[in-house]
């Protein structure tokens, strides 16, 4: 990553350590950002510029975004190799996480972090559980083994409680 976005992570990071940080402080650091970056001597960012600049923030930081959801892909992949296979050895610290070459190289050590914590969370609960769960797997995919019926609809909701019917005892 170049040192440039290291700066604008840094930047960012001091800013989520705060408990009352808003998504507004979010892109005006990232405007702001960009308004340094500008050549002396050329003309500022633009208003225009500076909107698209919020749109797009703005746009990639919702959960409903392709890109969010690309990233978040990537993230759940590689953590799915720290915790789906709690026998074998847990990624190096040397070898690198495939990212995709995406910018998420930016925060492999939070993803290294997090997934060995993830790991150190699954270990520990096959470890005490471990038996618990073979059996539940051989129970589940024994051929004999149909799964419950759903009740029916009018077993979903009891009657209220409140006082009987006329006429009933």
């Amino acid at each position: 990553a170049s040192p440039e976005l290291g700066e604008l992570k840094r930047r960012l990071d001091a800013l989520l350590e705060l408990p009352s940080t808003t998504l507004a402080e979010l892109l005006g650091c990232g405007v702001q950002f960009m308004r340094e970056r500008v050549a002396p001597g050329s003309t500022d960012l633009s208003v225009d510029d500076l909107d698209l600049l919020q749109s797009m923030l703005s746009k990639v930081a919702s959960p409903r975004d392709s890109v969010f959801a690309a990233y978040r892909a990537k993230v759940v992949a590689v953590l799915g190799r720290f915790c789906c296979e709690p026998t074998r050895p847990a990624p190096a610290p040397q070898d690198p996480l495939p990212l995709g070459g995406s910018n998420l190289s930016l925060v492999e050590p939070e993803i290294r972090q997090l997934g060995a914590q993830l790991r150190q969370l699954f270990v520990n609960n096959l470890a005490v559980f471990g038996q618990y769960y073979a059996t539940l797997v051989t129970l589940l995919t024994h051929p004999s083994f149909a799964p419950p019926t759903p009740p029916s609809p009018a077993m979903r909701h009891p009657p209220p409680p409140g006082p009987l019917p006329v006429g009933s005892s």
